[in-house]
Formats: structure tokens, C-alpha cells, sequence
């Protein structure tokens, strides 16, 4: 993982925002953001996306889950934008394929 986030504080912050910790980190990508693809220990697949704050991102969490309400094939949102160190971690659900 990156310098600033190791897979303590990673799978801390699952446990506290998605009520699981980290399993596997199964990859890694960005451009903008800093994206985990993660296994929590319950199974669950999830993308965790860590970037700096922007209050746009609060927005864009409402649009994205409204979208995937109305059965638009997109992730869902899981959490909104919450602290991880000096950035803010959003996570979604893995998409099959990509």
C-alpha cells in the first residue's frame, strides 16, 4: 500500500466504517485517488478510494447512490467520504468485470 496508508490503518478504518477489517488486498489503481480493491473477512468484496477532501465529494456520493437506487449499473456506495489520516476514504462495492 501506499506510504501514507498501511494495511493497519486501512483495515482499522473497514472494521470501524464497514464492520469488518481487511482480509486481502487484491489491487491496487488510481489516477486521481489512491483505489484498494479489498476482501473483508466476511466475504465481502469492496473498493476503498482515498483522496484529498473536496466538498464535492458528498455530492457526488448522493448522485452515485440515488443512481445505483434506481438500478443503474454502478458500485454502491457503502460510505460517504470519512477521515483516513489527513485524507478522506469513500468505499463502494466491487463491480464483477470491471
Amino acid at each position: 500500500m501506499s506510504a501514507d496508508f498501511d494495511d493497519r490503518a486501512v483495515s482499522d478504518w473497514c472494521l470501524e466504517h464497514l464492520g469488518c477489517p481487511v482480509a486481502e488486498h487484491t489491487f491496487t489503481a488510481g489516477n486521481l485517488s489512491v483505489v484498494y480493491g479489498l476482501r473483508l473477512a466476511d466475504g465481502r468484496e469492496v473498493v476503498l478510494k482515498i483522496r484529498d477532501d473536496d466538498a464535492r465529494l458528498v455530492a457526488c456520493t448522493w448522485v452515485q447512490r440515488r443512481m445505483w437506487q434506481v438500478g443503474f449499473p454502478c458500485p454502491e456506495p457503502l460510505t460517504g467520504p470519512l477521515p483516513l489520516g489527513r485524507k478522506v476514504a469513500g468505499a463502494e462495492t466491487l463491480l464483477p468485470g470491471g
